[in-house]
């Protein structure tokens, strides 16, 4: 190793002597890259880096396509459905939570690692079908399963619970360890450049990283509440944070609160002279009357003349790019 490395670089270089996974080990590259100044003495260095990290990615990706497969039955949703999967440390209240939320029963014994296979409830909210899948306990100290990676995968949202009678750092471990499989709850950084100053530099995000948005549930009634505080400073510029006891908390407000996190807008379509679907259509906030009418039909866009769009009692005439929000009603009008 060259010896006139930044501090930060041979830090770096520990971390990905360390790496336990082949995905972890390519990030800590990338980031190690990053941190190796450009010059005479270290060309050797970096082009040794850049057939370590080409060689990593290549093995990844040959695995990602071997493993690629239909995710399991539990795991497939219908349209205008949103798949939630519940994660959390054995006893942090999942099966409980699932209980309330949905007319299923899980076993619930207070005993460790009761559920042992993924259990699956159904609701409905202001026209909305809500999938809730509990999937078997994180473990802090062991790797991702691949259905705890398919569920996380497959999800539309991911609601994770913290509960007191678990230690706190291990379980918030789960944020940190689905990013070593390139899942993030936020909007990541972009790659690092490999002029980025120190100590500026942000963690380089890998190609094919998926972004999934999150609720941190506090099942934390019991804990103080300046603690609970601190929690929510930290991680509520990222997702939301609620406290909540699962056992006893009204818990219809967690359905609206998945649709912001998850930045959903609920439209529902009118035929000409007939009532408007019970049933919305989801899109995202920002989506225009086009999004709306390619959702109903293709041919739709070169065939639209205008929409009739009702909004709070009012009625518009609107185009293509007017912006559409939750609640809105739309009828289209063909050439």
């Amino acid at each position: 190793m060259v010896t006139n490395l930044p501090p930060q670089a041979e830090a770096q270089y520990k971390k990905v002597l360390e790496s336990r996974s082949p995905e972890e080990k390519l990030r800590n590259l990338q980031l190690y890259l990053s941190m190796i100044p450009k010059h005479k003495g270290t060309e050797k260095l970096r082009m040794r880096v850049k057939r370590q990290i080409a060689a990593l990615q290549t093995e990844i990706e040959r695995k990602r396509k071997k493993s690629k497969r239909k995710p399991p039955p539990f795991l497939r949703k219908g349209e205008s459905e949103l798949l939630i999967s519940l994660f959390g440390v054995t006893l942090s209240g999942k099966s409980t939570l699932l209980a309330r939320l949905t007319n299923t029963k899980p076993k619930i014994t207070g005993l460790p690692y009761t559920t042992l296979s993924p259990q699956v409830g159904t609701s409905k909210y202001a026209g909305v079908y809500f999938k809730f899948i509990e999937v078997p306990a994180y473990i802090p100290q062991n790797p991702l399963t691949s259905l705890q990676l398919d569920a996380l995968n497959s999800s539309d949202l991911i609601i994770f619970l913290v509960d007191s009678n678990n230690e706190l750092l291990p379980q918030l471990s789960f944020i940190e360890k689905c990013e070593e499989y390139g899942i993030f709850f936020s909007t990541p950084p972009g790659p690092a450049q490999e002029n980025t100053k120190f100590p500026d530099l942000e963690a380089a995000i890998r190609p094919g990283s998926k972004v999934k948005p999150l609720i941190l549930l506090l099942n934390l009634k019991n804990l103080d509440k300046n603690y609970q505080d601190i929690i929510k400073s930290k991680f509520r510029n990222f997702f939301p944070v609620y406290s909540i006891s699962v056992k006893e908390d009204p818990l219809s407000f967690l359905y609206k609160a998945i649709l912001n996190a998850g930045e959903w807008v609920r439209i529902f379509t009118k035929p000409i002279g007939g009532p408007p679907s019970k049933k919305p259509i989801l899109l995202k906030k920002g989506s225009t009357v086009r999004d709306v009418a390619a959702r109903i039909h293709r041919d739709f866009l070169s065939m639209f003349k205008y929409a009739k769009l009702w909004r709070e009692g009012k009625i518009f005439r609107v185009g293509l790019d007017f912006k559409v929000k939750d609640g809105d009603i739309v009828e289209i009008r063909l050439k």
